[in-house]
């Protein structure tokens, strides 16, 4: 190998090995902790800091499903504009007596108007949970959570990185990135024992035209009776028509 390429491979590797598999110093001012690397990794294979920095909303239709008590399933479409900056969402939609709007603000406020069924009155009640799974791991940048721990695991088959919530815990315990990807895999919130009444989401996601990654489907399960992971739904969203603005 010549020798200037020798000097420029080595301080390429050498840098590599400084700042880990994530990105640098545009996430230091962020309280990452040891999980910093894995979050910034996230962030910037779903389409990167700076452009997620320049979205104002996201406009798109959904199919929610969520589940009675005794598993009785209630689907319904509704369009949904998601405001990341303000932390705010947006449904429309249509009951038998009329159309309807809700919105809710991630503080849990929620406001309906128009003519809402049951069905309509429920979702609305899930915006603020559907706001902050939407926002994925941008949560941990610059909102009210920060890192309290980060370790690796085994979850549902998986090999990921757990990185446990400090601060605001109203929304998430911990989230779960996939340990090879740092793809955001699970976020817990509620509690963490099986048999207490926590939630576990998990993602399915697709790359949008404009580069970066939103969620297809998320999918809301109560904890297990044993087990973190349960086999009881408790709400679903599929999406389709994303816009970014």
């Amino acid at each position: 190998m010549n020798f200037k390429y020798l000097i420029l491979f080595c301080a390429g590797v050498f840098l590599v090995a400084s700042i880990g598999c994530g990105p640098a110093d545009v996430y230091s001012q962020y309280e990452l902790g040891d999980a910093r690397n894995v979050v910034a990794t996230c962030v910037e294979s779903s389409g990167g800091l700076a452009a997620w920095q320049e979205v104002e909303k996201i406009d798109a239709a959904a199919t929610i499903t969520f589940y009675g008590e005794a598993g009785q399933a209630n689907v319904d479409g509704v369009e949904l504009s998601i405001d990341i900056k303000d932390g705010s969402i947006i449904a429309k939609g249509a009951s038998p007596d009329g159309s309807w709007t809700a919105i809710a603000w991630d503080s849990g406020k929620t406001f309906v108007h128009g003519s809402p069924s049951a069905t309509s009155a429920q979702i609305a009640s899930y915006l603020p949970l559907i706001l902050h799974r939407a926002r994925g791991a941008m949560n941990l940048l610059g909102r009210d959570e920060t890192v309290a721990s980060s370790e690796r695991m085994r979850l549902d088959g998986f090999d990921v990185i757990r990185v446990g919530v400090a601060g605001n815990t109203d929304w998430a315990i911990a989230y779960y990135f996939d340990s090879t990807t740092c793809e955001l895999r699970f976020v817990t919130g509620g509690s963490e024992q099986p048999g207490t009444g926590g939630t576990v989401t998990s993602y399915q996601y697709k790359m949008l035209p404009d580069g970066i990654t939103f969620p297809t489907k998320i999918r809301v399960l109560k904890t297990g009776q044993y087990v973190l992971v349960g086999e009881k739904p408790l709400l679903e969203l599929e999406f389709s028509q994303v816009i970014i603005h």
